[in-house]
Parts: C-alpha cells; structure tokens; sequence
C-alpha cells in the first residue's frame, strides 16, 4: 500500500484514510474512532504515530495535539476540513468573482464585499451564498480564525498567496488547486520550517527545512515530502556540515568513504548533552 487509501479495521470499525508508503501509514491521516464518531488527523512515520489533533477550535488555535505536543506542519487541506468538522466552515470573502457557468474570459466579474460562504444554509459546502465563484484576487477570513489573501481561479486558490494559520503559522508562496505547489516558504514561531520547492501539499524538489527543537539545519532534495537523494545536514550544536545521501527521509550513506556522524534526531540519544560527547569523541571538528 503505497500512496493514498483508506483502511477499515475489522475489529473496531475504525477507519484510517490517509498516506501511506511501503505498506506503513506514513504522512498525514484521518482517524475516525467508530465507538464515539471522534475525528483526528495524526502525522504518521514508517507505522508509528507521531502527532495527532483532535478536529476542534481549541486544537486549531493552539496548533497542538491532544498530548501538548506542536504540529510541525499543517496545510490548507487538512484545516479547512478540520474547520468543516468543527462547525467553523463560515467564512467572509472580499475580492473578485466570476459567475458559476462563466470562464476565465466571462462578461461577469463583479468584485464583493464581506460576502458570506460555507456551509450557510442552501450552500454547498466552501461556496459562496450568492452561488458566484471565486475568481482573480481575493481576501477571506474563516471563522476559524484562518486568512487567506492572494489569487483564485475558479474557487480555488492558484498562483500567489499567503495563508494565515489559526495556531499563526504562515504559507507564502505558489499555489495550484488549492494545495501548495510550486516556490513557498513555511513559517513559524513555534515548529519547523521548510522554504523551497512543494508538490501537492508537500516538499518536492530542493528546499531548506529547520528543526525547531533542535536548530539543525537540512538543505537538498526532498521526494514526496521527505528527504530523498543528497543533501547536507548541519548541526547546530557542533556546526559540522556533512554532505549525505538520503532513501526516503533515511540516512543512506556519505558521499566520501569516511563514516557519517548523524545528527541528534538520527542518533538515537535521548540527552542531547551525550550526543556531544559522542560526536567530540568521534574526533569532529577537531
């Protein structure tokens, strides 16, 4: 099971629908629990779950999971369906649209102000009221708490803009069907952050991604939204910079024929204070 899929679990009647790679959930997911109707998203690695958020307002704004722990990242995607499930699907919008049946050369553009959308009564639902498209450049405020301004075509966002967390971290760059695609930088003043090429909502091509919690920087090519090929990795607290090559967001192997010195995270030490006195005894940096 490679890609993306939903799985029921017979036992239970739980079902996952999300990432996957390998056979293991991997990325990002939806859980429903079957016994309550309770709903999250988790951020999954190789089977095992990292993060997960249950679908409320106080989790959206916070910008953490149910055990206090910061989501590195979101997208546009994934809230707007957690703002749906909330009951926070409202929005106002104040820009350019078109009508429904009208293309991109329509006789009808009529700019908007404050027009209401989502799932208002006898709207569908993340359309406007008035049944007009969103269309040219546009600025909408979601109940939520999220804010996007920048450019539609056809009530999704496509070309430039910049998308506003709840939690408030911040999107900039290219978009394509609504999803990150394109150059962007991903900011936050509390989790990690990644500028450089996405792909559907996730790291694709050359980009610069920095571990918060530990200041490591990792700078290369990226694959389906982990690391994948070379790139260097430099360590804050020893400020060594080794050039690797990665299979899979895994280390492989070091392009020289010396041994790799991991980084913290890779290392598997739980005090980074041991992990320098391992890498000075490997004799780095000196």
């Amino acid at each position: 099971m490679t890609g993306h899929g939903v799985y029921r679990y017979h036992a239970s009647g739980d079902i996952y629908e999300g990432e996957w790679i390998g056979g293991l959930t991997h990325g990002f997911g939806k859980y429903t629990v079957a016994s309550t109707g309770e709903v999250y998203m988790g951020e999954y690695e190789n089977g095992q779950l990292k993060s997960r958020i249950k679908i409320d307002k106080e989790s959206m704004q916070s910008g953490t999971d149910e055990w206090g722990k910061r989501i590195h990242f979101f997208t546009a995607t994934l809230t707007g369906e957690q703002a749906i499930r909330a009951g926070l699907g409202n929005f106002k919008y104040t820009g350019e649209t078109i009508g429904s049946a009208d293309g991109a050369g329509g006789q009808t553009k009529m700019a908007v102000k404050s027009a209401p959308g989502g799932r208002l009564q006898g709207t569908s639902r993340g359309r406007l009221a008035s049944g007009r498209v969103r269309h040219g450049y546009g600025e909408i405020k979601y109940e939520s708490g999220m804010f996007y301004a920048g450019q539609w075509e056809h009530d999704k966002r496509v070309g430039n803009g910049k998308y506003t967390f709840a939690c408030g971290d911040i999107y900039e760059g290219e978009w394509k069907a609504g999803q990150f695609h394109g150059k962007g930088k991903y900011i936050s003043a509390s989790s990690d952050e990644y500028e450089g090429e996405w792909k559907f909502d996730k790291m694709d091509g050359h980009g610069r991604y920095h571990y918060r919690e530990t200041g490591d920087v990792y700078e290369g090519s990226f694959v389906n939204g982990v690391c994948e090929g070379r790139g260097k990795y430099t360590t804050a607290s020893t400020g060594v910079t080794t050039e690797n090559e990665y299979t899979i967001g895994k280390l492989r192997k070091r392009r020289s024929s010396q041994e790799v010195i991991p980084s913290f995270i890779e290392s598997g030490f739980t005090q980074k204070v041991e992990y320098e006195a391992w890498v000075r005894g490997q004799g780095v940096g000196a």
